[in-house]
């Protein structure tokens, strides 16, 4: 530890410029280790003021100055008369903390000082006796009597230096010992002892404790009492914070009484509470500290215990009514008692409860709940009676007439009119309560069945053998029928016995059954349709599906296929014998009309009309047959057959007239066709105009270039057809035609190149063929409207499986609607955030399906049944990505695929239906709107609204359809 250094405190520099002041600090020797004053000063002080003077005190006096013993004799002080003595000064090895000093002499008692001269005319002092004349003391004793006092200056100045280094020290052990026993009050000591020896133990066991023990060994007893008052002081604190809380938990009292019975100026109680503030180790300091909290916690408490008393109070006072008024209700609800008696003893309790005193307002909160209380009354009493549902139903009106005979009021008025609303408004409460109960038992009842068939399910599959495939789909087949013997007459433990046996089997599955159920799929899927006919595979399906062999989703996606395999050859098959029908009305009209058969007149009569339907209702009836016998199989020899019979008359009556022309020139039929366009046109559907040299003169003009007549050409515009169309149709009304040369084709096709670029307008120039000026203009116009594809979207051929799919632009449109390539959803549009789908596997896609985590997946939205679907018949397995190439590949085969027939047959040429194909694809996309405006499932839960106009998917199929046929050829 440093020594405090003492240079600077010699009197000289104590002093000031006094005279003597130089010899006195000769005679002192310094104050060379007078301010060493113990070990606290010498660490804390350390001003250059107290530096130690190394310089011994010279003796030896100059020449001529006055020596003390020397020549010059100074009489005893003593001896001076009338002289006081004055007050002895403390020798320096006295002076408290100073180490004595050998160098200092032992200095004699200095006499007082001689009053100075100017003290006596002071005003306003008294006069002092003067002292008689001393003779004047040496000079170098009056420096040391300077000096001395000086020094006794600098005693004092030293002392407050002490005392305010031990003030700072103080403070710094006050900080110190509260920090650290904030710290250690977190962990619940109440004081530094125990604090130590729980760090000892501590420590004895967790080596990281032991900083925490060496740190409470070096507080010093200063640093522990504080450490303590902080101890006490949070302890205090924590106890006011927690006491309420404690309280609120606390149901008995020490000494075993319920707190909620205890009255709040009970001793007991007003003790413990002050226990639970105030420890028995607290310190005054910290009581003191803490006293506005403690009065303010006490008294809470004190209120919290009034207002749980009277709780308690009314809560028994309520409970014993309640007791009382169930007691009745059971009576009235079993028939031991009457309306009327019921009233009489509930007007009793009524006015007992009043009388018996309770918190202000207690008796209103009673009838506002009374209702209540006496409906659950109710409910309660018949719980456990086998009738109960025809008692609650029964007992309403008693209930009501029982409120009416009960008086409550003031003045005996009854109970129902007291109760905070009108009589009917009461009885409706009270209806309404009971078939609430009634329909809560009802649920309660229809729980426990389900309980018991969810139970049954469990148990039976553990006992069953489910080891094997077969097994599993033997024991879960035999379980389904026997519990719809079991349970018929238990509807919902069937219900509920069948939905755990379908998750037990389910569990089963994926472990044991699912491989097989994969492989019955790919079997499905394989079989070649031309072999196999939907009725049969419906079948084989069903049967499958009933021994567990395929699950719901191929079944649903199988059985899905098939129907719209038989739908569609129904389809083929109906619109054949449509096609028949339509031929066979034509064919029956003609004859009637134009051969006088019937009648034997031109032109049908009404007995005629009768006829044609007669024949053709016979034919109907039997092509009807025929399509329904087939059940989706092609009947389409079948169909010709039954025409063939229904036409052979006809055609033969036709071969006799073959020939027969009903006009004989060009000039006549123009000359019909301006008196009765009907007939004419009636005469050109079912036969030849004129005779057929006529017609080969015709066609030998056209091959040598000579246009066309001007009679033919009106006749071809007034019938609203082509050149080629005409002459084509004409040479085939005659016996024995051939075709129509190829070159005669060609210049009837150029000819007629506007007419077939224009939409048919049934009339007009236009059906001629002759390029006017207004037909050019329509047919710039026509081309302008036309749909271009779009060499930016135009994907390769290649984005079919089969190598060979329609323009990009229609699935670029479906995307913009649909999603992105990353895009899913849960089954309802936006509720979920894109994946990384395109670094999945298809099967690593349909697996999360499967498991509920996504539903839609992809650019086009593939749902779990489209997307198994698409893959197969995209060529894809599971384990190819899921790629955009993929994911396009998977969409053109719905495109073109056999999930919408209509859709496909369009696009890839097979009809020109684009209003069916255009609805098919709206069927399958939710964004496309259908050709009425609006999307097929706009509205729907699943919050689907369609965003691509029809206009424009109109426009993409008609793209897809010309690109499809383009990369075909």
């Amino acid at each position: 530890m440093a020594k405090i250094s003492t240079a600077g405190i010699s009197t000289g520099q104590t002093t000031g410029n006094i005279p003597g002041a130089e010899t006195a600090q000769r005679l002192l020797g310094g104050l060379a280790e007078v301010a060493s004053a113990g070990a606290l000063a010498q660490q804390s002080i350390a001003t250059p003021a107290l530096r130690a003077q190394a310089k011994p005190v010279d003796t030896n006096q100059a020449v001529g100055a006055p020596t003390i013993g020397g020549p010059t004799k100074i009489p005893s002080m003593a001896a001076l008369p009338g002289l006081p003595r004055a007050p002895g000064l403390p020798r320096p090895t006295e002076m408290q903390g100073i180490p004595n000093n050998p160098s200092l002499p032992n200095l004699p008692n200095l006499p007082r000082l001689p009053e100075l001269p100017g003290l006596i005319s002071l005003p306003g002092m008294p006069a002092l006796p003067r002292l008689p004349e001393q003779p004047k003391p040496n000079q170098d004793l009056a420096n040391l009597a300077q000096a001395l006092s000086s020094f006794n200056q600098n005693l004092q100045n030293v002392g407050q230096t002490f005392q305010a280094v031990s003030q700072q020290k103080e403070i710094q052990a006050a900080t110190e010992g509260k920090q650290l026993g904030a710290k250690f009050s977190e962990f619940g000591y109440t004081s530094y002892k125990e604090a130590l020896a729980a760090a000892e133990k501590a420590a004895a066991v967790d080596p990281a404790r032991v900083a925490e023990l060496n740190l409470l060994k070096t507080l010093d007893p200063r640093r522990q009492r504080y450490f303590n008052e902080q101890l006490g002081d949070s302890n205090i604190k924590k106890r006011i914070a927690e006491a309420p809380q404690i309280v609120a938990y606390t149901k008995k009292l020490p000494d075993g009484r319920l707190l909620d019975t205890v009255p709040a100026n009970d001793p007991a109680l007003i003790e413990w509470h002050r226990s639970l503030v105030v420890p028995a180790d607290t310190t005054p300091k910290a009581f003191f500290e803490n006293q506005t909290q403690i009065r303010a916690v006490l008294g809470s408490l004190n209120s919290n215990q009034i207002a749980r008393n009277a709780k308690y109070s009314d809560e028994k006072q309520i409970n014993g009514f309640s007791v009382g008024l169930g007691g009745d209700t059971t009576q009235l609800m079993s028939g031991m008692i009457s309306a009327a008696d019921f009233g009489a003893k509930q007007g009793a309790n009524m006015d007992g409860f009043q009388q018996g005193g309770g918190t202000p307002g207690l008796y209103q909160t009673v009838k506002s709940t009374y209702v209540d209380m006496f409906i659950q009354s109710a409910l309660a009493a018949v719980s456990k009676n086998p009738n109960r549902a025809a008692i609650i139903e029964n007992a309403t009106p008693t209930m009501i007439k029982a409120l009416w005979l009960t008086p409550a009021g003031p003045n005996g008025e009854p109970l129902i009119t007291q109760l905070g609303a009108p009589p009917e408004v009461i009885a409706l409460q009270i209806a309404r309560g009971m078939n609430k109960g009634l329909n809560a038992d009802r649920a309660d009842s229809d729980r426990n069945e389900a309980t018991i068939g969810k139970d049954a399910a469990t148990n039976d599959v553990k006992a069953a053998p489910m080891a094997t495939a077969g097994q599993v789909m033997g024991s879960i087949a035999y379980l389904r029928k026997q519990a719809e013997v079991t349970y018929a007459n238990y509807p919902e433990r069937l219900i509920s016995y069948r939905a755990t046996l379908e998750d037990l089997y389910a569990n089963s599955a994926l472990i044991v059954v699912k491989p097989v159920q994969e492989a019955k799929a790919r079997e499905f899927d394989q079989q070649d349709p031309a072999t196999t006919t939907p009725t049969r595979n419906l079948a084989a399906l069903a049967r499958a599906q009933e021994r567990g062999e395929l699950s719901q989703e191929d079944y649903r996606r199988l059985a899905n296929r098939e129907n719209a395999r038989m739908d569609t050859a129904n389809n083929a098959n109906f619109k054949l014998a449509n096609e028949n029908e339509k031929d066979l009305r034509a064919r029956l009209t003609r004859e009637y009309t134009l051969s006088g058969y019937g009648d034997g007149k031109l032109g049908i009569a009404d007995f005629e009309h009768v006829e044609i339907n007669q024949k053709i209702g016979d034919y109907r009836r039997q092509t009807t047959e025929v399509v329904i016998k087939a059940k989706g199989a092609d009947a389409s020899n079948a169909l010709n057959d039954v025409f063939i019979k229904f036409t052979t008359p006809q055609t033969q009556r036709a071969e006799k007239r073959a020939g027969e022309s009903p006009y004989n020139s060009i000039q006549e039929v123009r000359s019909r066709l301006d008196r009765t366009s009907v007939e004419v046109k009636r005469v050109y559907r079912s036969g030849p105009l004129y005779p057929r040299p006529i017609l080969e003169k015709q066609m030998d003009d056209i091959m040598t270039g000579k246009p066309i007549d001007d009679d033919t050409k009106e006749i071809i515009k007034r019938l609203g057809v082509t050149p080629l169309e005409y002459f084509t149709q004409q040479n085939s009304k005659h016996p024995r035609h051939e075709a129509l040369p190829a070159p005669v084709q060609e210049k009837l096709k150029e000819l007629g190149k506007v007419s077939l670029a224009l939409p048919v307008s049934g009339g007009g120039s236009m059906g001629l063929g002759m390029i006017t000026p207004d037909m050019a203009r329509a047919q710039r116009i026509f081309n302008a409207i036309q749909p271009r594809p779009n060499p930016q979207t135009t994907m390769p051929g290649s984005i079919a499986a089969n190598s060979s799919g329609p323009s990009n632009g229609l699935l670029a449109l479906i995307r913009s609607g649909e999603g992105s390539w990353n895009s899913v959803n849960r089954g309802r549009t936006g509720d979920s955030s894109p994946i990384n789908l395109t670094s999945m596997t298809i099967g690593a896609v349909e697996q999360l399906q499967q498991r509920n985590k996504i539903f839609a997946a992809g650019a086009y939205q593939f749902t779990p049944d489209v997307l198994s679907l698409a893959r197969r018949e995209a060529g894809l397995s599971p384990s190819d990505p899921m790629s955009p190439e993929n994911q396009n590949k998977m969409a053109m085969a719905l495109v073109t695929g056999s999930k919408r027939p209509a859709l496909a047959a369009y696009v890839t040429g097979k009809n020109n239906n684009l209003n069916a194909a255009h609805y098919d694809i709206a069927r399958e996309w939710a964004a496309l709107q259908a050709p009425n405006g609006r999307g097929m499932y706009d509205g729907d839960k699943a919050g689907n609204m369609a965003s691509i106009p029809a206009a424009k998917v109109r426009a993409m199929l008609i793209e897809a359809r010309q690109q499809y046929l383009s990369q075909r050829n």
